[in-house]
Protein backbone atom coordinates (compact mmCIF):
# COMPACT_ATOMS: atom_id res chain seq x y z
CA UNK A 1 0.00 0.00 0.00
CA UNK A 2 1.19 3.57 -0.63
CA UNK A 3 1.56 4.58 3.00
CA UNK A 4 3.75 1.56 3.63
CA UNK A 5 6.08 2.47 0.77
CA UNK A 6 6.57 5.96 2.18
CA UNK A 7 7.79 4.74 5.58
CA UNK A 8 11.44 4.34 6.41
CA UNK A 9 13.19 0.97 6.47
CA UNK A 10 14.80 -0.35 9.69
CA UNK A 11 17.07 -3.15 10.85
CA UNK A 12 15.48 -6.04 12.71
CA UNK A 13 15.73 -6.67 16.41
CA UNK A 14 14.01 -9.42 18.36
CA UNK A 15 13.03 -10.64 21.80
CA UNK A 16 12.33 -14.19 22.98
CA UNK A 17 9.63 -15.34 25.38
CA UNK A 18 8.72 -18.66 26.88
CA UNK A 19 5.08 -18.40 28.01
CA UNK A 20 3.94 -21.54 29.77
CA UNK A 21 4.63 -24.49 27.49
CA UNK A 22 4.33 -22.39 24.33
CA UNK A 23 7.35 -20.65 22.85
CA UNK A 24 6.93 -17.49 20.80
CA UNK A 25 9.36 -15.07 19.20
CA UNK A 26 8.51 -11.40 19.60
CA UNK A 27 10.10 -9.89 16.52
CA UNK A 28 10.74 -6.29 15.55
CA UNK A 29 11.64 -5.95 11.89
CA UNK A 30 11.43 -3.53 8.98
CA UNK A 31 8.05 -2.94 7.39
CA UNK A 32 9.10 -4.62 4.15
CA UNK A 33 6.63 -7.29 3.12
CA UNK A 34 3.71 -6.42 5.38
CA UNK A 35 0.41 -7.87 4.15
CA UNK A 36 -2.98 -6.08 4.35
CA UNK A 37 -1.64 -3.00 6.11
CA UNK A 38 -4.80 -1.32 7.36
CA UNK A 39 -6.09 0.74 9.10
CA UNK A 40 -3.63 3.62 9.30
CA UNK A 41 -3.52 6.19 12.14
CA UNK A 42 -1.62 9.35 11.18
CA UNK A 43 -2.71 11.37 14.26
CA UNK A 44 -4.06 14.08 11.99
CA UNK A 45 -7.56 12.58 12.37
CA UNK A 46 -8.20 14.51 15.61
CA UNK A 47 -7.38 18.09 16.69
CA UNK A 48 -3.93 18.90 18.02
CA UNK A 49 -3.55 18.22 21.78
CA UNK A 50 -6.39 15.69 21.87
CA UNK A 51 -5.93 13.77 25.13
CA UNK A 52 -5.82 9.95 25.12
CA UNK A 53 -7.19 9.62 21.58
CA UNK A 54 -9.06 6.54 20.42
CA UNK A 55 -9.92 5.46 16.90
CA UNK A 56 -12.52 3.06 15.49
CA UNK A 57 -12.36 1.39 12.08
CA UNK A 58 -14.76 -0.45 9.82
CA UNK A 59 -14.09 -2.72 6.86
CA UNK A 60 -11.78 -5.62 6.04
CA UNK A 61 -9.44 -6.99 7.15
CA UNK A 62 -9.92 -5.60 10.70
CA UNK A 63 -13.58 -4.64 10.82
CA UNK A 64 -14.60 -3.20 14.19
CA UNK A 65 -11.05 -2.64 15.44
CA UNK A 66 -10.41 0.14 17.96
CA UNK A 67 -6.99 1.60 18.77
CA UNK A 68 -6.65 3.63 21.98
CA UNK A 69 -3.73 5.47 23.59
CA UNK A 70 -2.92 6.35 27.22
CA UNK A 71 -0.06 6.14 29.69
CA UNK A 72 -0.28 2.66 31.19
CA UNK A 73 -2.38 -0.44 31.75
CA UNK A 74 -4.45 -1.39 34.80
CA UNK A 75 -2.08 -3.03 37.28
CA UNK A 76 0.82 -0.75 36.36
CA UNK A 77 1.65 2.70 37.74
CA UNK A 78 3.65 5.70 36.58
CA UNK A 79 6.78 6.36 38.66
CA UNK A 80 8.01 9.90 39.26
CA UNK A 81 11.45 10.74 37.95
CA UNK A 82 13.34 11.97 34.91
CA UNK A 83 12.13 10.33 32.81
CA UNK A 84 8.81 9.08 34.18
CA UNK A 85 8.92 5.27 34.16
CA UNK A 86 6.56 2.32 34.58
CA UNK A 87 6.18 -0.01 37.54
CA UNK A 88 4.34 -3.32 37.82
CA UNK A 89 2.63 -5.57 35.29
CA UNK A 90 -0.86 -5.45 33.77
CA UNK A 91 -3.57 -7.02 35.90
CA UNK A 92 -4.08 -10.63 34.72
CA UNK A 93 -7.35 -11.24 32.92
CA UNK A 94 -8.28 -8.51 30.48
CA UNK A 95 -5.82 -5.87 29.28
CA UNK A 96 -7.21 -2.37 29.97
CA UNK A 97 -5.82 1.16 29.71
CA UNK A 98 -5.81 3.66 32.60
CA UNK A 99 -6.39 7.34 31.83
CA UNK A 100 -5.33 9.95 34.40
CA UNK A 101 -4.07 13.51 34.72
CA UNK A 102 -0.68 12.60 33.29
CA UNK A 103 -2.43 12.05 30.01
CA UNK A 104 -1.05 11.63 26.53
CA UNK A 105 -1.75 14.27 23.94
CA UNK A 106 -1.34 14.55 20.19
CA UNK A 107 1.56 16.92 19.52
CA UNK A 108 2.01 18.57 16.13
CA UNK A 109 5.17 19.96 14.51
CA UNK A 110 7.59 17.75 16.38
CA UNK A 111 11.11 18.18 14.99
CA UNK A 112 11.42 14.43 14.46
CA UNK A 113 8.59 14.38 11.93
CA UNK A 114 8.50 17.86 10.42
CA UNK A 115 4.93 19.16 10.45
CA UNK A 116 3.31 15.73 10.78
CA UNK A 117 1.20 15.28 13.95
CA UNK A 118 2.56 12.60 16.27
CA UNK A 119 1.70 11.11 19.64
CA UNK A 120 4.05 11.48 22.57
CA UNK A 121 3.99 10.76 26.29
CA UNK A 122 3.34 13.58 28.73
CA UNK A 123 1.86 17.04 28.43
CA UNK A 124 4.49 18.90 30.47
CA UNK A 125 8.26 18.82 30.93
CA UNK A 126 8.24 15.03 30.55
CA UNK A 127 6.98 15.25 26.98
CA UNK A 128 8.76 12.81 24.67
CA UNK A 129 10.30 11.00 27.66
CA UNK A 130 7.44 9.27 29.45
CA UNK A 131 5.49 6.07 28.64
CA UNK A 132 2.94 5.60 25.89
CA UNK A 133 0.69 2.53 25.93
CA UNK A 134 -1.52 1.32 23.09
CA UNK A 135 -4.55 -0.96 23.37
CA UNK A 136 -6.12 -2.76 20.41
CA UNK A 137 -9.82 -3.66 20.64
CA UNK A 138 -8.86 -7.19 19.66
CA UNK A 139 -5.46 -8.81 19.24
CA UNK A 140 -3.76 -8.25 15.88
CA UNK A 141 -0.96 -10.19 14.11
CA UNK A 142 1.30 -7.23 13.22
CA UNK A 143 1.66 -3.70 14.57
CA UNK A 144 3.78 -1.20 12.63
CA UNK A 145 4.75 2.38 13.32
CA UNK A 146 7.44 5.01 12.81
CA UNK A 147 9.19 5.99 16.04
CA UNK A 148 12.03 8.32 17.02
CA UNK A 149 14.00 10.43 16.89
CA UNK A 150 16.39 8.33 18.99
CA UNK A 151 19.65 9.83 20.25
CA UNK A 152 21.26 6.41 20.84
CA UNK A 153 20.57 2.69 20.72
CA UNK A 154 19.14 0.79 23.68
CA UNK A 155 17.32 3.65 25.42
CA UNK A 156 13.73 2.87 24.41
CA UNK A 157 11.88 -0.28 25.48
CA UNK A 158 8.87 -1.77 23.68
CA UNK A 159 6.91 -4.46 25.52
CA UNK A 160 4.04 -6.38 23.92
CA UNK A 161 1.09 -8.05 25.70
CA UNK A 162 -1.59 -10.52 24.75
CA UNK A 163 -5.29 -9.99 25.52
CA UNK A 164 -4.91 -11.41 29.05
CA UNK A 165 -2.14 -8.95 29.94
CA UNK A 166 0.62 -11.55 29.70
CA UNK A 167 3.91 -10.16 28.42
CA UNK A 168 4.97 -11.45 25.01
CA UNK A 169 8.48 -10.09 25.41
CA UNK A 170 10.58 -6.94 25.26
CA UNK A 171 12.67 -5.37 22.50
CA UNK A 172 14.90 -2.27 22.41
CA UNK A 173 15.68 0.25 19.70
CA UNK A 174 18.97 -0.75 18.07
CA UNK A 175 19.93 2.56 16.50
CA UNK A 176 19.60 6.33 16.47
CA UNK A 177 17.28 8.55 14.43
CA UNK A 178 13.92 7.49 13.00
CA UNK A 179 12.94 3.83 12.73
CA UNK A 180 9.98 2.32 10.85
CA UNK A 181 9.22 -0.96 12.58
CA UNK A 182 6.86 -3.92 12.30
CA UNK A 183 6.22 -5.89 15.49
CA UNK A 184 4.88 -9.45 15.40
CA UNK A 185 4.82 -12.62 17.50
CA UNK A 186 5.13 -15.53 15.04
CA UNK A 187 3.81 -18.82 16.37
CA UNK A 188 2.40 -17.24 19.51
CA UNK A 189 -0.55 -15.14 20.71
CA UNK A 190 -1.36 -12.02 18.72
CA UNK A 191 -0.60 -8.56 20.09
CA UNK A 192 -3.33 -6.83 22.12
CA UNK A 193 -1.27 -4.01 23.60
CA UNK A 194 2.08 -2.24 23.67
CA UNK A 195 3.92 -0.20 26.28
CA UNK A 196 6.75 2.02 25.07
CA UNK A 197 9.08 3.87 27.46
CA UNK A 198 12.59 5.28 27.72
CA UNK A 199 15.26 4.75 30.38
CA UNK A 200 17.01 8.06 29.72
CA UNK A 201 15.65 11.61 29.62
CA UNK A 202 17.69 12.27 26.50
CA UNK A 203 16.19 9.22 24.81
CA UNK A 204 12.68 10.55 24.32
CA UNK A 205 10.48 9.44 21.45
CA UNK A 206 7.31 10.13 19.52
CA UNK A 207 5.20 7.89 17.29
CA UNK A 208 3.75 8.49 13.83
CA UNK A 209 1.86 6.53 11.16
CA UNK A 210 0.75 3.51 13.16
CA UNK A 211 -1.07 0.68 11.40
CA UNK A 212 -1.89 -2.99 11.84
CA UNK A 213 -1.32 -5.75 9.32
CA UNK A 214 -2.31 -9.36 8.70
CA UNK A 215 1.21 -10.74 8.27
CA UNK A 216 4.79 -10.06 7.27
CA UNK A 217 5.47 -12.01 4.09
CA UNK A 218 9.21 -11.31 3.96
CA UNK A 219 10.56 -10.48 7.42
CA UNK A 220 14.06 -9.02 7.42
CA UNK A 221 16.61 -11.25 9.25
CA UNK A 222 18.03 -9.94 12.50
CA UNK A 223 21.54 -8.42 12.27
CA UNK A 224 24.58 -9.64 14.17
CA UNK A 225 24.17 -6.69 16.54
CA UNK A 226 20.89 -8.18 17.73
CA UNK A 227 19.49 -6.81 20.99
CA UNK A 228 17.75 -9.65 22.84
CA UNK A 229 15.78 -9.69 26.06
CA UNK A 230 13.69 -12.47 27.60
CA UNK A 231 10.66 -11.61 29.71
CA UNK A 232 11.37 -12.27 33.37
CA UNK A 233 15.17 -11.92 33.17
CA UNK A 234 17.06 -9.47 35.34
CA UNK A 235 17.06 -5.97 33.87
CA UNK A 236 13.91 -6.65 31.82
CA UNK A 237 12.86 -3.02 31.80
CA UNK A 238 16.35 -1.50 31.98
CA UNK A 239 15.46 0.99 34.63
CA UNK A 240 11.75 1.31 33.93
CA UNK A 241 10.70 -0.57 37.05
CA UNK A 242 12.42 1.53 39.67
CA UNK A 243 11.93 2.01 43.39
CA UNK A 244 10.88 5.66 43.10
CA UNK A 245 7.60 6.80 44.62
CA UNK A 246 4.68 5.99 42.27
CA UNK A 247 2.90 8.99 40.81
CA UNK A 248 -0.43 7.21 41.08
CA UNK A 249 -1.71 3.63 40.93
Amino acid sequence: MSHVRMLLSAAAIAGVLCAGDAKAALTLSSQTGVVDASPLVTFSEVPESTVNPAYAFAGAPFDGLTIAFAGYFAGQSLVAGSPISLSGSPTPGTLALVSDILSYAITANDAAFGSSPVITGGSDGASFASPVSILFGFAVPVVAFTIGEFVAAGLTTIEAFDATGTSLGVVLNDGAGLMALALSNPGGPDIAGLSISTSDLGGGFSIDDLFVARAIATPVPAPTSLLLLAAGLAGLHLGRRRSDVPVRA
